[in-house]
């Protein structure tokens, strides 16, 4: 129990920065250069997903053989986490026509959780995990 909440410490620390990243290139995307907010959305998540991926496959939940299979659930979650995210940012945005940054706020709160629990018991799962 003690190992989850460290990993999910971890993974939330990977994950806000990333977030940060995430929501600095989409205000710039949509701010500077006028894309809609989903495009910009998109890719954010593109540009974000290997350099989280990278970190939480080592720091957080400390594995050791980097596998096209890892990177390949990372992001299969990933997308599943995408799809979540512009669900409510479509909804937040064209349906209820409230600023795009509510959207992506609502979204840092559903999406983490949802990607800790999916990347923890399918991405790495235990068994799956050379520590070192």
């Amino acid at each position: 129990m003690r190992t989850d909440l460290f990993q999910f410490i971890k993974y939330g620390f990977v994950g806000g920065i990333g977030t940060m990243l995430h929501l600095v290139l989409i205000m710039f995307l949509v701010e500077v250069f006028h894309f809609e907010p989903l495009t910009a959305t998109i890719i954010g998540y593109a540009l974000i997903i290997t350099l989280t991926y990278y970190i939480n496959l080592r720091w957080t939940f400390g594995v050791v053989n980097n596998t096209r299979i890892y990177f390949l659930r990372y992001c299969i979650t990933s997308l599943l986490g995408l799809l979540i995210n512009l669900i409510l940012m479509y909804f937040i945005v064209y349906i209820f026509h409230i600023v795009y940054l509510v959207g992506q706020l609502l979204s840092v709160i559903v999406v983490p959780i949802f990607n800790f629990i999916l990347n923890k018991r399918w991405t790495f799962g235990e068994k799956d995990i050379k520590t070192k």
